[in-house]
């Protein structure tokens, strides 16, 4: 019993720190949350502090490009969306949409339904 009882916990203990890892494309993606949430500041006039546990994300050509969709209000379900390209000076650039149709995604983060 004692046995099993370890087995149990290392096991719930590998699945957090699982679940805790980052992604390879973190940087990417936080350059898009920071590049949406001075949009929104300037379009709502009022400071919106935007956090990647808002939105989802995919990411397509070895992070080249990000998909984000994101709550344009604090208390908002309705979620926005956009495609933008990561440059490598993480300048954003938006893109369209239908770009992505035929694309296949590398990553893809859900962090509301």
């Amino acid at each position: 019993m004692k046995k099993m009882s370890l087995i149990l916990i290392g096991i719930l203990l590998l699945s957090v720190l699982v679940a805790c890892g980052g992604s390879k494309y973190d940087e990417q993606i936080n350059a898009v949350v920071k590049d949406v949430d001075k949009t929104l500041t300037n379009v709502n006039e009022q400071k919106r502090n935007l956090k990647r546990e808002e939105c989802n994300f995919k990411v397509y050509k070895d992070g080249e490009y990000v998909y984000i969709e994101y709550p344009g209000h604090k208390d908002s379900k309705k979620l926005r969306n956009k495609l933008v390209e990561v440059k490598q000076n993480k300048k954003i650039v938006l893109i369209p949409e239908y770009k992505a149709d035929d694309w296949e995604t590398d990553y893809t983060e859900t962090n509301v339904k």
